[in-house]
């Protein structure tokens, strides 16, 4: 497989495959009806609708910048009003959206990695890098929609319902990669894990979500108790781990450790993001505990007060 065939791979993952963030943008925008995708459940905020106009536009964007063609959207294009909030229209938006994924997914396939090294007409950055953009830009307004979905009204089951009324799995997990995406774009990578940690925490708490950071967990095995066996980075919603590191690149060591923590503390899901790397992309693993909460029955795992 090309370079090429690969980011064209992670293009149609990120729209309905399976993408390392959650989600695809397809399922999430399945569950959400016309009425819903049109509402602002949040003040300030876009509807879900206006963000699928809004990665279409810059789908479209990027194969017209890629036919050499200096383009940059209209307000209007970007965000612009929805006229028509019929269902017959958002089934149609949702359409549009996917026929530009396809068309953007197979105008990378025909680029050369010379191709990809160019730079892109009338700025400074190469192919490579828009097209990678395109892909994070995805994903970033993918936790967007699931949050607004929920938020206006969208009714689920299973990983989509929270406990006790509390946010969803892919809530949570959305708006930790949101917010991480946003973070590595503005502060770049190479700072401390403990910078990256601190502005993560914060970022999720302004969102309304219950941070824990540095959150011990009490060990017993075989009689011998460890008050605080080991620690992890940032507990959201009492649900999600999230580990960070700050290194060049992931190694396997670092998924492993992450899957033990979700098996000892029997949740179903974790993050672990580096933001050493050049683009959050390479960066950042989904793991799912489908195992047992204990690989011993002398075992016993209790979470402690960080």
């Amino acid at each position: 497989m090309t370079e090429a065939e690969r980011i064209a791979d992670q293009l149609l993952r990120a729209f309905e495959g399976d993408t390392w963030a959650g989600r695809s943008i397809k399922s999430i925008v399945a569950e959400i009806s016309a009425e819903q995708a049109a509402r602002h459940p949040l003040a300030g905020s876009h509807s879900a609708w206006e963000l699928v106009r809004h990665i279409g536009t810059w789908l479209k964007v990027a194969e017209i910048r890629l036919g050499g063609q200096v383009h940059d959207p209209t307000e209007e294009e970007n965000f612009g009003r929805i006229a028509d909030q019929s269902a017959a229209a958002w089934g149609e938006e949702w359409r549009e959206l996917e026929r530009r994924y396809r068309g953007l997914a197979e105008a990378v396939t025909r680029l050369s990695d010379e191709r990809l090294d160019q730079l892109v007409v009338g700025r400074e950055y190469s192919v490579y890098h828009l097209l990678h953009g395109v892909v994070q830009h995805s994903l970033y307004h993918a936790g967007q929609i699931a949050v607004l979905g929920r938020q206006g009204g969208r009714q689920g089951e299973g990983s989509r319902g929270g406990a006790e009324g509390g946010p969803a799995l892919d809530e949570i997990t959305g708006a930790v990669v949101d917010a991480a995406v946003r973070i590595h774009v503005e502060l770049g990578p190479g700072l401390l894990e403990s910078v990256y940690e601190a502005v993560l925490g914060r970022a999720l708490e302004k969102r309304g979500f219950r941070v824990a950071r540095q959150r011990g967990i009490r060990f017993e095995y075989d009689g011998m108790v460890f008050e605080e066996g080991f620690r992890i980075d940032l507990l959201v919603e009492d649900r999600v781990v999230v580990e960070l590191t700050s290194v060049e690149k992931l190694a396997p060591v670092h998924g492993k450790q992450l899957l033990t923590y979700l098996r000892l503390m029997d949740l179903p899901v974790g993050l672990l993001i580096n933001f050493g790397a050049p683009t959050l992309k390479e960066g950042l693993r989904r793991v799912v505990n489908n195992l047992s909460a204990s690989a011993s029955p002398r075992l016993r795992v209790n979470r402690t007060r960080g």
